[in-house]
């Protein structure tokens, strides 16, 4: 492949049809450029602004404030961690969590905020009984005491035992899949070949 010296650098640099192109380190350098005349030139939101982000299945809210201590690079902050400090009256440690007592992490009044000195302490916090149970009140619960599922009002195995085949028609049958049962499944497998009851005879 014929080689071309790199218009920036002056390094010779394997090219297509004699066409001069950037060594690697030079076009590295130029897109990490334009990567941050880019972000320069976007408008950033402005101070105090808020917006809402899950972590874990549970909706945060976050404040713009660059300006603070804890700020990531991105300048966003935690809502609750900001009241908490204003309550307290001193910046939180990285390890000390705040921790939201009714489970809703968007309700950051001082009264639902409650400070633990290590995560450690807040995972066993969420693990209670009354944690448990406050999580569960919003599940949709089974007549079994199971969770639903697929939104309907039963539970899986509840469900499987108490249906009618569409494939077959019998009714009180135990499904294997939505559409058929075990019976009629067994069926279609061994059609397909793919039935195994047991292990090969062996020949004597």
């Amino acid at each position: 492949m014929p080689t071309k010296p790199c218009p920036s650098c002056g390094a010779l640099v394997e090219c297509q049809n004699y066409t001069p192109r950037l060594c690697p380190p030079c076009f590295h350098a130029q897109r990490v450029a334009h990567g941050t005349k880019m972000a320069a030139a976007m408008p950033k939101p402005s101070i105090g602004k808020t917006r809402n982000r899950q972590f874990k299945g549970t909706s945060y809210r976050s404040v713009y404030r660059p300006d603070h201590p804890a700020a990531p690079k991105g300048g966003w902050v935690l809502e609750h961690r900001i009241e908490m400090e204003r309550m307290i009256g001193r910046s939180l440690l990285p390890s000390e969590v705040v921790h939201h007592v009714n489970g809703n992490g968007l309700d950051n009044r001082p009264e639902n905020l409650e400070l633990i000195e290590s995560k450690g302490k807040h995972l066993a916090e969420h693990h209670t009984g009354q944690a448990v149970k406050v999580r569960m009140a919003g599940y949709p619960i089974c007549a079994c005491g199971k969770r639903t599922e697929y939104g309907s009002a039963m539970c899986w195995d509840c469900w499987s035992k108490s249906q009618t085949c569409p494939t077959c028609g019998r009714e009180d049958r135990k499904m294997a899949r939505r559409d058929m049962c075990h019976g009629c499944y067994k069926k279609l497998r061994k059609a397909e070949g793919r039935y195994h009851s047991g292990s090969p005879k062996r020949e004597t």
